[in-house]
């Protein structure tokens, strides 16, 4: 499976380095492996992770809510009743 470093990921998504490391401290990327020297090495799925964040940000999501969207549900849950809930939850504003 391909690997990519933490400025590729970067790259791809239009993101910065920064962005990518605060993501991670926050919970909403999962903690890449490491190699030698702490280089960091996503798995390329962590870019389809990254274009859901994105959506909800531009969404108006908080990083609570985006934490909400990408951890807080059990992995059974479809992304759209994902969706759905967090609508509702900022609609009712609780």
């Amino acid at each position: 499976m391909e690997e990519l470093s933490i400025g590729e990921v970067a790259r791809r998504s239009g993101l910065r380095t920064s962005a990518l490391r605060y993501y991670e401290s926050m919970g909403l990327l999962p903690t890449p492996r490491r190699i030698s020297g702490g280089h960091r090495r996503y798995d390329t799925s962590v870019l389809d992770l990254l274009r859901i964040l994105q959506m909800a940000q531009h969404a108006g999501c908080t990083i609570a809510e985006m934490h909400l969207l990408v951890a807080g549900f059990s992995s059974d849950i479809p992304a759209s009743k994902r969706w759905e809930h967090l609508a509702q939850k900022k609609t009712s504003g609780s």
